[in-house]
């Protein structure tokens, strides 16, 4: 209630509609969370971070080509940041754009090497898409550069599993 009063206090403070956003969000209310994110964007139309939030919530909307639309965004304003190319190939593998999202991928994958949530979401879409072999060096360059959040964990762990190596997934 009280960042709500503040918001309304002070329209136009970008800061306050983020945070809203997450506290709307949080409650489940996704359609009042993207209202809050799209005002702190158009507040800070600079602010990637913001964009990025904007376009999660829309993706939660399943509004997958409003979501592409933010993530490019916030590539665009940041292009060393990979969780914008990451939501990115999401949203465009949502929307039936596979080559779209694998190059999304590869460029992620091409920003930040070492980080390893981003080569386990390519090699995820290699495999899907019959390229096994690669799709294997991927997910390989994931488990050596893993990053310690467990839905990227028990991503890799899945994927080890299928292809018979249980002392990796384990």
């Amino acid at each position: 209630d009280t960042t709500i009063e503040a918001a309304t206090a002070f329209p136009e403070d970008p800061e306050l509609h983020k945070q809203l956003a997450v506290l709307r969000e949080a409650s489940g209310d996704l359609a009042a969370a993207a209202a809050s994110a799209k005002r702190a964007s158009e507040l800070l139309p600079t602010c990637s971070e913001t964009w990025v939030q904007f376009g999660i919530i829309l993706g939660k909307q399943h509004e997958y080509n409003e979501a592409c639309a933010a993530f490019s965004r916030a590539h665009e304003l940041d292009l060393q940041e990979v969780a914008s190319l990451q939501n990115l190939g999401h949203a465009l593998e949502q929307t039936g754009r596979t080559k779209e999202a694998l190059r999304a991928y590869r460029l992620a994958v091409e920003t930040r090497p070492r980080f390893g949530p981003a080569w386990l979401v390519l090699g995820a879409l290699l495999e899907q898409m019959g390229h096994k072999e690669e799709a294997a060096d991927c997910l390989r360059k994931g488990f050596a550069n893993r990053v310690p959040r467990e839905a990227e964990l028990l991503a890799l762990a899945r994927f080890c599993q299928r292809r018979g190596w249980r002392e990796a997934a384990a």
